[in-house]
C-alpha cells in the first residue's frame, strides 16, 4: 500500500511504536512514533491530514479513545478489518489478533 502511494507521488506519514520499525519504509515516508494505547501520542501522527489507513494491533479498550480522536481530526479513516488473513507472519493464524479485530468490527 505505501509503495503505490509513494508511487503515486502522495505523502506519507507512517505511525510506529518504535523508530527501528521504520527501517524498510521508503525515504519518502515521513515517520512518526507514537502507540494506539496512549491516544494522545498520535497528534503529532494525525496533524494535517485527511485520511488515515489503519491497521488495528492495539488492545480493544483503547478502540473507542483512538476512534474519537481520529474521527476529529481526519475526514476519512480506512479501516482493514481482518489483517489476520494478510501474508504478513503477524498476522497468521492461530493468531489472537483475529479475536481482537472480530470484536472491533
Amino acid at each position: 500500500m505505501i509503495d503505490l502511494l509513494t508511487d503515486a507521488g502522495v505523502p506519507v506519514r507512517a505511525l510506529v511504536r518504535r523508530s527501528e520499525s521504520a527501517a524498510t519504509l521508503p525515504a519518502t515516508v515521513e515517520v512518526v512514533t507514537g502507540d494506539l494505547t496512549v491516544p494522545r501520542s498520535l497528534d503529532a501522527a494525525l496533524h494535517a491530514v485527511s485520511t488515515v489507513f489503519l491497521v488495528w494491533t492495539a488492545p480493544p479498550q483503547a478502540a473507542a479513545a483512538v476512534v474519537d480522536r481520529l474521527a476529529a481530526r481526519a475526514q476519512r479513516v480506512v479501516y482493514l478489518p481482518a489483517p489476520h488473513q494478510t501474508p504478513h507472519p503477524f498476522f497468521q493464524q492461530p493468531n489472537p489478533m483475529a479475536a481482537l479485530h472480530a470484536d472491533l468490527v
